[in-house]
């Protein structure tokens, strides 16, 4: 028991001490990101609304699986799964990335994973704005979700951050997991009731 007290107390103070190292690269990198498009944060507008799109004339039009406020269904749910989709996949690259760096500086592997964890939370909490606006418009928004959503958030963060530190050192040993993972969140993208009313689920599954 003490053994993982201390592995926790550890894990707690190097996100508190490396936190503005990685609070700074993941601002350059964003900065980076949007200085290199014609459209700058049009795109992060437009990829989330456009997915949305996608998947609600599959599953609304085509299948048939609409229900009640089936468009901010959608919405709440893609712009999580998004959250952590990318955070795994950009997470677990991080250390590989960062390869040549390490190689000319002694820096403390968990910066990179942390990195990744803070960039996208970044991209989600963008994402969320334009999801609180339509549910706003639509009269959807319940002001629980607002007092629940800090503490939801921090728990997600530190859930996918002990996810990809171990994923991320796996990598470079097995480049393969890429595509493992890429496969398998594809999978679950189908499978989790990301898309659909976990009630049209058969009682038997």
């Amino acid at each position: 028991m003490l053994k993982y007290a201390t592995n926790i107390t550890w894990f707690f103070d190097s996100v508190r001490r490396y936190a503005p190292v990685s609070i700074f690269l993941a601002r350059a990198e964003l900065k980076k990101e949007l200085a290199g498009t014609f459209g700058s944060l049009f795109w992060w507008v437009l990829e989330p609304l456009f997915f949305c799109a996608v998947y609600y004339f599959l599953f609304a039009v085509v299948l048939g699986a609409k229900t009640e406020n089936y468009i901010a269904f959608l919405i709440v749910g893609l712009t999580v799964w998004r959250w952590f989709s990318r955070i795994l996949m950009q997470g677990s690259l991080s250390i590989t990335k960062s390869a040549k760096l390490m190689k000319q500086q002694d820096i403390p592997k968990i910066i990179f994973p942390l990195n990744a964890v803070l960039a996208e939370t970044f991209r989600f909490l963008f994402g969320l704005l334009i999801a609180f606006s339509y549910l706003i418009f639509n009269g959807a928004l319940h002001v629980k979700l607002l007092f629940l959503l800090p503490g939801m958030m921090a728990l997600g963060m530190f859930l996918f951050l002990s996810i990809v530190m171990i994923t991320s050192l796996v990598m470079p040993f097995f480049p393969d997991l890429r595509n493992f993972i890429r496969l398998g969140m594809r999978g679950l993208l189908f499978a989790s009731g990301v898309v659909f009313d976990a009630s049209r689920i058969p009682e038997q599954y």
